[in-house]
């Protein structure tokens, strides 16, 4: 397979998990993000989605807020979904994130150890959203971060494999 995959945002329900499957081009796929609640996004929210382009720093901004079913609905199918994945040779990633009201020192570790015990290859913590303004990133407190990681490390162990989404 070439060394293709899909991000985190936009696979994250059944019917698309199964379409992925199907496809013999994919060494990889992120699934998520996946928070703890159930998430219904700007659009449903009566908000809009951002995107912004600064074209003299060349850095991208979005507040998108894509939905997502939550962890108890995907606990529900994901177990088998990523099953599917691995039958067909494709890599599996969870994206996890604490929503907005949400202490993500708390949320994000348990979260991992949910995506890991899932079946998954690996988790990705989402430190980068959600996106409160451009200068008010997760990921921009270091030691909130150092603190979420060695969390994660204790709960799931310092082998687990793991990536940070980050903003930059």
């Amino acid at each position: 397979r070439p060394p293709i995959f899909i991000g985190a945002g936009i696979i994250k329900y059944e019917h698309q998990i199964d379409q992925v499957a199907q496809l013999d081009t994919l060494a990889a796929v992120v699934l998520g993000s996946y928070s703890r609640e159930q998430w219904y996004g700007n659009s449903q929210r009566g908000r809009y989605n951002v995107f912004h382009y600064d074209y003299e720093t060349r850095a991208a901004y979005n507040a998108v807020n894509f939905e997502n079913p939550g962890s108890e609905t995907g606990s529900t199918y994901l177990p088998d979904q990523i099953k599917k994945l691995h039958d067909v040779g494709i890599l599996v990633v969870v994206s996890v994130t604490a929503l907005a009201h949400e202490d993500p020192k708390v949320v994000l570790p348990q979260m991992a150890e949910w995506a890991l015990g899932l079946g998954a290859d690996q988790v990705e913590i989402d430190v980068s959203c959600p996106n409160q303004g451009f200068d008010n990133l997760l990921c921009y407190d270091v030691d909130a971060v150092g603190e979420i990681i060695e969390t994660v490390n204790i709960r799931a162990g310092r082998q687990a494999p793991k990536s940070l989404k980050v903003a930059a």
